[in-house]
């Protein structure tokens, strides 16, 4: 059989370039995938770190206020029976509200 002739019916070169288009969007999709888990990892690295930034950073707070006698905490509308709150989004937002 001519190659020519059997190429032309069976059509084999768009078949092999199918497979390649295929294979090549499979490695494709697959670093893809690898880059979103990669980037998910990172993000939650770091979100890990800024928490405990923010642990540390609400320890130095805490320290700092508690050094303070109860006319400084009242300067700042606090006192030390509230200390606790300080960190909770709810005592904040109302302690924002009263304008202190």
């Amino acid at each position: 059989m001519n190659p020519s002739r059997l190429n032309a019916e069976f059509n084999i070169d768009s078949i092999g370039a199918s497979i390649g288009a295929s294979l090549g969007e499979g490695y494709r999709n697959a670093a893809e995938a690898g880059q979103a888990a990669n980037q998910s990892i990172a993000r939650r690295v770091g979100d890990a770190l800024a928490n405990v930034v923010a642990y540390f950073r609400r320890g130095s707070v805490m320290a700092e206020l508690n050094r303070m006698d109860g006319r400084e905490l009242a300067d700042l509308g606090l006192s030390h029976g509230n200390l606790g709150r300080v960190f909770d989004t709810d005592f904040a937002r109302e302690h924002a509200r009263r304008g202190r």
